[in-house]
């Protein structure tokens, strides 16, 4: 079993993956920040994903969708600082990374999706006073540890 412990070994081995593969884990890095919006709102993202048969229109289709909450929750962060309502923007900016396009190259949806996920947990620490800035940079490496193992 493959040991992950620090972000170039996370990168690096994300960089091995498939752009597939990297859709697949874009979305379950996503997943494990879900308790930080309202989950009803990526509830077509996340079923589209668990859809072995989803096709490029249908996430292209989904893209759309995804970039309107993007630019809802920019505007929602307003200049208070908001702390929630900018760790909702990087929920919405992790899920638009799980639908990129999956047959361009130079798309690495799941390292995106991740860092836009940790983002959104240090804005939430922020909003609640708790601080633990690597709780989720442990979760993400395990996560890609146990995905490794399941694929």
């Amino acid at each position: 079993m493959k040991t992950i412990t620090n972000d170039k070994q996370f990168k690096a081995t994300i960089d091995e993956l498939s752009s597939l593969q990297n859709r697949k884990l874009a979305t379950l890095f996503l997943q494990n920040v879900m308790g930080l919006t309202d989950k009803k709102k990526y509830q077509q993202l996340l079923t589209l994903a668990s859809n072995k048969n989803a096709t490029e229109q249908e996430y292209a289709n989904l893209q759309t969708a995804i970039q309107t909450m993007v630019v809802e929750t920019n505007a929602r962060c307003g200049t208070d600082t908001d702390w929630a309502a900018q760790a909702e923007h990087f929920v919405a900016k992790s899920a638009l990374s799980c639908v990129k396009d999956a047959n361009r190259s130079n798309q690495n949806s799941a390292y995106d999706s991740a860092m836009y996920a940790r983002m959104a947990c240090n804005f939430a620490s922020i909003a609640d006073g708790k601080s633990d800035e690597q709780a989720e940079t442990q979760a993400q490496y395990q996560i890609l540890i146990q995905f490794l193992g399941d694929k």
